[in-house]
């Protein structure tokens, strides 16, 4: 992990799972606890795909990041952050959004512990305020590990939550 095939702006949170994926040996990034039952695991395929094949870059990149962007300025926090560097990469490959439904109060998200720091920070910056389901479908869907499942920008604007909101 100490080597980065290209410059980075030292911001690994905003990393597509498919660029981390391609980047960094899978085998060296440790499995995550997703709860009871769910864990990710990566094929043997997955990790003999060349770094050629796997098209380290599209367009599903920026919805992935954008995705984080909104939430993060929703709810205050970025929700695949982690202690390291290392953490923080493995919470992107098994990041599973679960959105809450207001913002503030006791949430869960993604690979993050309802016990983290997260919570503590929404509770004392913000007024619990709800998020539509609107909002959070949007999310949900711009934040899907496989980027052929993500939305294009045309998608994304085309949304009920752009189109309710009349942006």
């Amino acid at each position: 992990i100490s080597h980065f095939p290209f410059p980075s702006a030292r911001s690994p949170s905003y990393m597509a799972p498919e660029i981390v994926q391609a980047c960094f040996p899978v085998s060296k990034l440790p499995a995550v606890n997703l709860g009871v039952g769910k864990q990710r695991k990566f094929s043997v395929e997955e990790q003999l795909i060349s770094r050629e094949d796997r098209g380290l870059y599209s367009s599903k990149c920026d919805i992935w990041s954008l995705g984080l962007i909104m939430f993060e300025l929703f709810f205050g926090e970025q929700p695949v952050d982690g202690a390291t560097f290392k953490d923080t990469l493995t919470r992107v490959l098994h990041f599973d959004p679960v959105i809450p439904s207001v913002r503030g109060g006791d949430m869960h998200l993604g690979v993050l512990e309802s016990s983290s720091t997260l919570s503590s920070a929404c509770d004392s910056e913000f007024e619990p305020e709800p998020c539509s389901a609107q909002f959070r479908n949007l999310l949900q869907s711009m934040l899907k590990i496989d980027p052929k499942s993500r939305p294009t920008i045309e998608e994304v604007l085309r949304h009920d939550f752009f189109l309710h909101h009349n942006l």
